[in-house]
């Protein structure tokens, strides 16, 4: 029998995988739109991670792929792609840009603990069930004193939080093949990664200020 969580998950997949034939057209165009490229993205994400040759860099919720080609221009950088759609990882495939490609879900990453330099992600968290635990396999696969950068679409603090949700998937109805949306505003955001032990130490917004405003959170992972 299903569970109400295998539905929302199989939704999110499906609805992924019907996107992902367009997917990087889609968000360049949308990103051109905010002011900004995933080229500037990719130098934002490279400053704050402070990568270090032969480093091991996961791109969760790689999508088709749009970001890497300018992060792997890097020399000496290994960076695995990770997605729960098969069709965008067969996208970002094409771009032969990653070390590895694999299909798996932000809430059970397949690394073993402490072996993972960095991690970035963007435009993904929102679309994930349990936030909190995708927050929590980044803590366990990632080294200690080790960086990682979360991108993502904030909302503004201007209503109640049901009305926040009803919107927000509306909205990805609209523009995101109905994938699950949980937004959250950048304070939000910011206590959240605090809160898993990811500790905030950069928040940087990113284009054109809107309805939902791209904000980059940088965070270090601090030992015990």
């Amino acid at each position: 029998m299903k569970t109400i969580r295998s539905v929302i998950q199989n939704r999110i997949m499906r609805a992924f995988d019907r996107w992902a034939q367009e997917y990087c057209d889609a968000v360049i165009t949308k990103l051109k739109a905010r002011g900004y490229s995933y080229e500037v993205l990719a130098e934002k994400i490279l400053k704050y991670l402070e990568v270090e040759s032969d480093d091991l860099l996961v791109d969760l919720g790689t999508g088709a792929g749009p970001l890497a080609e300018h992060i792997s221009a890097r020399e000496g950088l290994r960076v695995i792609g990770l997605d729960i759609a098969l069709n965008m990882l067969r996208m970002a495939k094409r771009h032969g840009n990653y070390k590895g490609l694999s299909q798996a879900s932000a809430e059970h990453l397949p690394f073993a603990p402490h072996t993972v330099d960095h991690v970035f992600s963007t435009f993904m968290l929102h679309s994930v069930l349990d936030q909190k635990q995708a927050l929590n396999e980044i803590l366990r696969v990632m080294k200690t004193g080790r960086t990682g950068v979360v991108v993502d679409l904030c909302i503004q603090p201007n209503a109640s939080r049901v009305w926040r949700f009803i919107k927000a998937n509306l909205h990805s109805l609209r523009y995101e093949y109905g994938a699950l949306s949980i937004y959250r505003t950048p304070d939000e955001y910011s206590r959240l990664l605090d809160q898993q032990g990811l500790k905030v130490t950069a928040i940087e917004q990113l284009g054109l200020k809107k309805e939902y405003t791209h904000y980059l959170f940088a965070f270090k992972i601090l030992g015990a």
